[in-house]
């Protein structure tokens, strides 16, 4: 269960360090490629899957997306900041109307939202909970239950075989084994199990990035690279991050 300590310490980060500014910034050519990496791999559209839940979504850079998108989005969150830093933002980019926000931490159970949502994402969250199996578990199974029956999945982590970001998260980021970023427990082989035993179907994997992605706003090429890396086997294993599809059976 995530701790009194951990729920201070995302308070403090988001009222320091997270108020992100433009989130469709056509400058910012590392965010696009990962909204681009994100929306690709996930292959949904409004049409069919018109509610998501962005489960951890931090304050908000991808659920704004799916909100320009047209999806109807739920942002859950441990952070009460982090949802206020996105309501505000989804209001100063006039797609509000169809922003929802969950004050809630990764480990309850939301039973009023179970069954409601036609997609769902977790991104770069995964890897901020208990290193124990068991609540792993209970984490999947709290996000898998919001999802409807055939309803779609995406999950992107970054991927600890990479040494530059798990240097990354190790020093900048400040690692610690018991709550907070815990990189470890991001190996795709754990993923794929927990959704296995949640249930999930159609299980697809994909890769993105290898070199840092804020390399590309100084130097376009590096995408291509990265890109050509991340198709290459073996060496995709060792990508930036790697993001996982499923289907709720």
């Amino acid at each position: 269960m995530q701790s009194a300590s951990a729920r201070k310490r995302w308070e403090m980060l988001y009222k320091t360090y997270y108020r992100e500014s433009d989130p469709f910034d056509k400058k910012n050519k590392a965010r696009i490629t990962e909204w681009e990496a994100v929306y690709n791999s996930f292959t949904i559209n409004p049409a069919r899957y018109p509610t998501l839940i962005d489960f951890g979504c931090g304050s908000g850079h991808f659920a704004l997306n799916f909100l320009k998108k047209g999806f109807e989005v739920t942002g859950m969150d441990i952070s009460k900041e982090g949802l206020h830093i996105l309501k505000q933002r989804a209001h100063t980019y006039n797609c509000s109307t169809k922003l929802h926000t969950v004050h809630s931490g990764l480990y309850t159970r939301l039973k009023s939202l179970e069954g409601r949502y036609d997609a769902g994402c977790m991104i770069v969250t995964y890897h901020c909970i208990s290193n124990k199996r068991e609540e792993q578990k209970k984490v999947f199974m709290n996000f898998i239950r919001l999802i409807k029956k055939n309803g779609k999945v995406l999950i992107m982590e970054p991927n600890p075989l990479n040494p530059l970001f798990y240097l990354y998260y190790t020093f900048l980021c400040r690692t610690n084994q018991e709550d907070g970023f815990n990189t470890r427990n991001s190996k795709k082989e754990i993923v794929i199990s927990l959704l296995k035993e949640s249930g999930m179907k159609d299980i697809q994997i994909s890769y993105h990035s290898f070199l840092p992605t804020f390399l590309i706003n100084r130097w376009n090429f590096v995408k291509k690279i990265n890109m050509f890396l991340c198709v290459i086997p073996l060496v995709r294993n060792f990508s930036a991050f790697y993001l996982i599809t499923a289907v709720k059976n």
